[in-house]
């Protein structure tokens, strides 16, 4: 039986220094994917990934990692996005699509951290960089009603659409 092995590096936030639990350091994050790409790995789409597992492709996933960073972070652009431009890698930014141009008014340590705004966010898409649905406000969706879930995911998406159009 063949093995095949992949990856997936959750990245929440690359501030150039940091202590916060939820973050790696923008020197730390270049040492991560010097690594994976040092070592063979290839840096594939969350969506690549995906389809491959649908398809029952797994032989196409062997060396294969998934970076993914939750909320949009400015500091993506400026930090990471740079880092994985130079690698040829891609990633895929999960956004609070209300939230944008904002900060982090959810995160208690570091409340007042930017966030990219929808040029920033087109700007990133151009370079290969994929979006995700990371709900409306960032809420915690175990303590909504239907109807508020609901909106939280299908009006991020729409967002999503109008990014991408």
């Amino acid at each position: 039986m063949e093995q095949f092995s992949y990856g997936w590096a959750i990245y929440p936030h690359v501030p150039d220094h940091s202590d916060e639990p939820y973050s790696v350091s923008v020197n730390a994050f270049r040492q991560k994917i010097s690594w994976i790409i040092e070592h063979g790995f290839d840096v594939v789409s969350l969506s690549f990934l995906l389809r491959s597992i649908q398809r029952r492709n797994y032989s196409l996933l062997k060396k294969k990692v998934v970076i993914t960073l939750d909320d949009g972070y400015k500091d993506f652009l400026t930090n990471a996005s740079p880092i994985l431009l130079d690698h040829k890698a891609t990633a895929t930014v999960f956004l609070v699509t209300d939230m944008l141009g904002g900060s982090a008014s959810w995160n208690n340590a570091g409340p007042d951290e930017q966030l990219m705004s929808e040029d920033e966010v087109r700007s990133i898409k151009a370079h290969g960089i994929t979006l995700g649905s990371h709900t409306v406000t960032h809420a915690n969706l175990s303590l909504l009603d239907w109807n508020d879930l609901q909106r939280q995911l299908s009006d991020s998406r729409g967002c999503l659409a109008c990014l991408s159009g």
